[in-house]
């Protein structure tokens, strides 16, 4: 878990320096999805672990979370573990941020460290 924390400060500082580097903000979306996607001791885990086995037709949907619901029912349908899932969704979510970032910011890297850290701070017993 220390070096997690090293590495993140590392890249914010990095991002900092070289604001427009894209290879940076890889870098950064890289290791936000190494965080997310394999990501198996988050208080919510077992949380999301259950409703992910737990919904498998369109019955089991909620009021809430309507489309992640339905993730789940396709996913689960697939027989994708919920690991895998996990590490799917994530990588999903962040590649449509990390090319939009890439596409249209003016300082990817900043962007991306930016986005780390409003990551961190929504998330932050699950990144850091």
């Amino acid at each position: 878990m220390f070096i997690d924390v090293v590495i993140t400060i590392i890249l914010i500082i990095l991002s900092l320096f070289f604001k427009k580097s894209k290879s940076l903000s890889i870098l950064n979306f890289l290791f936000m999805w190494s965080l997310w996607g394999w990501n198996s001791w988050n208080g919510d885990y077992d949380n999301y672990q259950y409703r992910f086995e737990n919904i498998t037709t369109i019955w089991d949907v909620g009021d809430y979370e309507i489309g992640y619901d339905l993730i789940n029912i396709l996913f689960n349908s697939l027989q994708v573990d919920f690991q895998s899932f996990l590490i799917i969704f994530s990588f999903i979510t962040l590649i449509i941020i990390a090319v939009f970032c890439l596409k249209y910011s003016k300082f990817p890297a900043l962007f991306s460290a930016l986005y780390f850290v409003i990551f961190i701070m929504e998330d932050r017993k699950s990144v850091v």
